[in-house]
């Protein structure tokens, strides 16, 4: 869908530039978007196209950083080739391989990956897109937002009234979500 409205957004734009604008030089230049044949970030030197490639990358996780079979499935099912980052930093400091949710896969390591490599800046992308426990949590994630906030604020340098600010956002996309019990 995201490449269908790429490329159609693009032929409107060549479509409604004017003959001579700059701009119409560019979009001339433009190529098809190519994404099709590009690797997600975490296929990028998988050992092979199937599940039996993703599998060992979750042997390796158990072997060589002594994570446990149901987190190690996890990374490795989320993160592919990038599950290593993962799994080094929770063999550094075990904390980071608690979970979020005890019912849940989710686990403290996901937190500092969405920030350092992942570019999440917001307490909402990491709880809706990141870990996404807005949509899968039993309280949504309000239940670590704060501390999920703190981490957030520090590794971000966010002030309190940043962080103030991102919790409230985050709460209102809580309610908003919720909208359809009322009716």
């Amino acid at each position: 869908m995201a490449k269908e409205a790429v490329d159609a957004a693009v032929d409107w734009l060549r479509a409604h530039t004017p003959d001579g604008d700059e701009l119409a030089a560019r979009l001339a230049e433009l190529p098809r978007c190519t994404t099709k044949h590009r690797p997600l970030p975490g296929a990028q030197g998988l050992a092979g196209d199937d599940l039996a490639a993703v599998a060992a990358v979750g042997r390796a996780l158990i072997d060589e950083h002594g994570l446990d079979p149901e987190t190690a499935t996890h990374l490795c099912g989320v993160y592919g080739t990038r599950a290593p980052i993962l799994a080094a930093a929770i063999a550094a400091d075990r904390s980071r391989g608690a979970r979020l949710e005890a019912d849940l896969p989710y686990v403290w390591a996901e937190i500092d990956f969405a920030v350092d490599h992942d570019l999440a800046r917001t307490l909402d992308d990491v709880l809706a897109r990141r870990v996404p426990l807005l949509l899968v949590g039993r309280d949504q994630g309000l239940d670590v937002a704060e501390t999920i906030a703190d981490r957030l604020a520090s590794r971000l340098g966010w002030s309190a009234d940043e962080r103030a600010a991102q919790l409230a956002h985050y709460r209102g996309e809580v309610l908003a979500s919720r909208r359809f019990r009322a009716g």
